[in-house]
């Protein structure tokens, strides 16, 4: 049986594994009925889980009885192995009884994700990728073989004798193992196939079958492997009320070679059908039986609500061991079938009903039953009172050294100390209760607190189901004004740098922060024109400060008083320019006269500008 789903029973249906889309992987006891394993691989978001497959157990059904060298190897492999398939094209090997990651298998599929699995008695493993089917050794933790198949296949199946191999996307080849020859193309579906599954019995006419279901396809196709039958088309087809998810489960009959098999469907029923395969079937098989559970804790007393059925698998003949519930709350239970009839409903208790119930009665306080209380009077030291048993034990008392220091911090407590900062986990719960009431002064006054180190924890210690709505609100903040926005916006950083792996696998994020990307985008756009305006504004601003003075006191320097001012004397440009025109008619020697009495009127002009800045200087 080989899937490319990420769930699936273990070989001797003891356990369950489940890898849910958060990338974790969850193991369920499904004879004790609890959760026994949680384990996050590492880079679990950016590569996580694609499928997964049980590959050994200790009581392996399809191993009989090995030679000594197998026995050899099969101890190194251990016992309780969940091979794992990443989108990375690697492949994990976890053991159950160490709950961890012994060993990885690289090199097979190359940045190319692990599409499907398939186990073969022993050491080997098949895995599929992208075009290529590789053949691995888990001892050895390589690769024994691979090959292409020319188109993207989706799921891979091993024989159980091991001699061949098929692959599917939209059609199935079938090859041989050795030489990885292609035998035959198996032509029908019409979507990609999604599970393959492998009738271990021949049938009454000698041949060997095989069971594959497709994405989007409510047929079950049965297919023969017979070389020498030309027909490249189902034998068989088994119609479903919807889709199957995961594979299909097999019970053969040795006796009359009738094959039982069971199908889970999309809408959380199980189906079962039974046929004894001998050639071709002209018409469509339906179901002769479906069993579902529901629950009778609905509103009204007459309607019940279908609790879905996640993984069944055959345990006899007319005993099926099933799987219900949702994420973590899984219940399994074996079912005995009720053949006579068409449908088999199972009303149960709602698993999450009942871990809420089962955890309200641990945490509450049980009251004391008083009718067989004891009461002491008050008698005498010598007087013995029924019914009371008196201790031995004499209590220790403290020595003085420690009453001293136990005063020394009380004392401590008590001195005038700056108050310490809100307990987080009190911010927390006040913050849930304004989720949940809608309180928007409750909310607003945990949203005030500007200590990051407080918001931080807070935000730590907040359940994940309430992460979304308050995503919503810091949405609603960041549309205010400014001081508001603020607020909203080291809110929103906080809680995105701390819840970013549940955000992440949140398939709602787009719509979430779509509108907190638009407001961003928004505000981005308008800060080159912001930018632009206040530097002008900055221009104006210290233009203004450099006319008026930063100071209303101070007047601007160009109006400030001097410390020294010179003034010429009071002398006329005409007189100046007559003397300068009568002196062309006279001769030289009247001319170095004249330029002695003009350098002497000189100096004493200059001894009158001296005195007068002497006059100004002493006022």
């Amino acid at each position: 049986m080989a899937s490319s789903s990420t769930s699936s029973f273990s070989l001797d249906a003891k356990h369950y594994a489940a890898c849910d889309a958060d990338g974790k992987l969850r193991i369920w006891d499904t004879q004790k009925n609890v959760l026994l394993q949680e384990y996050t691989p590492n880079l679990h978001l950016t590569s996580p889980c694609s499928c997964l497959k049980w590959l050994c157990t200790s009581n392996d059904p399809d191993s009989g009885t090995p030679s000594k060298k197998k026995r050899r190897k099969s101890r190194d492999v251990g016992s309780d192995i969940i091979a794992m398939g990443t989108s990375n094209g690697r492949i994990l090997l976890y053991s159950l009884a160490s709950a961890g990651v012994e060993a990885q298998l690289e090199g097979g599929h190359r940045n190319s994700p692990v599409t499907g699995l398939s186990r073969y008695p022993g050491t080997s493993l098949y895995s599929c990728g992208d075009s290529t089917i590789a053949e691995w050794d888990i001892v050895g933790k390589k690769v024994k073989s691979k090959w292409k198949t020319g188109d993207k296949v989706g799921c891979v199946l091993v024989s159980p004798d091991g001699k061949y191999v098929l692959s599917a996307a939209r059609s199935i080849k079938l090859w041989d193992s050795a030489n990885h020859e292609l035998l035959k193309t198996y032509t029908g579906h019409v979507s990609p196939v999604l599970s393959l599954t492998f009738i271990s019995k021949a049938a009454l006419n000698g041949d060997f079958y095989f069971f594959s279901t497709a994405k989007g396809d409510r047929y079950i196709n049965v297919w023969s492997l017979n070389k020498k039958n030309s027909e490249k088309s189902a034998v068989v087809a088994m119609v479903l009320e919807s889709e199957p998810v995961g594979s299909v489960s097999l019970y053969a009959d040795e006796e009359n070679g009738a094959v039982s098999l069971s199908a889970v469907t999309e809408t959380g029923v199980v189906q079962m059908f039974n046929h004894q395969l001998n050639g071709l079937c002209p018409k469509p098989l339906k179901p002769h039986l479906t069993v579902q559970t529901a629950t009778d804790s609905a509103r009204g007393k007459e309607s019940v609500e279908p609790i879905p059925i996640v993984s069944a698998v055959y345990i006899l003949k007319e005993e099926l061991r099933i799987g219900y519930g949702t994420g973590t709350f899984l219940v399994f239970e074996n079912v005995v079938l009720n053949c006579s009839e068409k449908i088999q409903v199972l009303v149960r208790q709602d698993p999450r009903r009942a871990v809420l119930e089962s955890s309200s009665d641990v945490t509450q306080a049980k009251v004391p039953d008083s009718t067989k209380a004891n009461y002491l009077l008050p008698t005498s030291s010598n007087a013995v009172v029924s019914g009371v048993k008196r201790s031995h034990s004499r209590k220790t008392e403290v020595p003085m050294e420690e009453r001293l220091e136990n005063l020394s911090l009380s004392m401590a407590r008590t001195d005038d100390r700056p108050t310490a900062l809100p307990r987080a986990d009190n911010l927390a719960q006040l913050m849930l209760q304004a989720l949940q009431s809608k309180d928007k002064t409750m909310l607003q006054t945990v949203l005030c607190r500007r200590e990051e180190d407080v918001i931080r924890n807070t935000v730590r210690r907040l359940p994940l189901q309430v992460i979304e709505p308050l995503l919503k609100e810091l949405t609603t903040l960041l549309h205010a004004k400014t001081a508001t926005a603020q607020i909203g916006a080291r809110w929103l950083r906080i809680v995105l740098s701390t819840h970013a792996a549940h955000l992440m696998a949140n398939p709602s994020l787009v719509e979430l922060l779509a509108p907190v990307i638009g407001l961003v985008e928004f505000r981005l756009s308008l800060l080159p024109s912001l930018s632009r305006l206040s530097g002008r504004l900055d221009l104006i601003s210290s233009q203004l400060d450099g006319a008026t003075g930063s100071d209303e006191n101070t007047t601007p320097l160009d109006m400030q008083p001097g410390l020294l001012t010179y003034q010429d004397a009071d002398t006329s440009d005409d007189d100046d320019a007559d003397d300068v025109g009568g002196l062309g008619s006279e001769s030289d020697d009247h001319w170095e006269e004249l330029s002695d009495s003009d350098s002497n009127g000189d100096e004493d002009d200059d001894d009158d500008d001296e005195e007068d800045n002497d006059v100004e200087m002493s006022d």
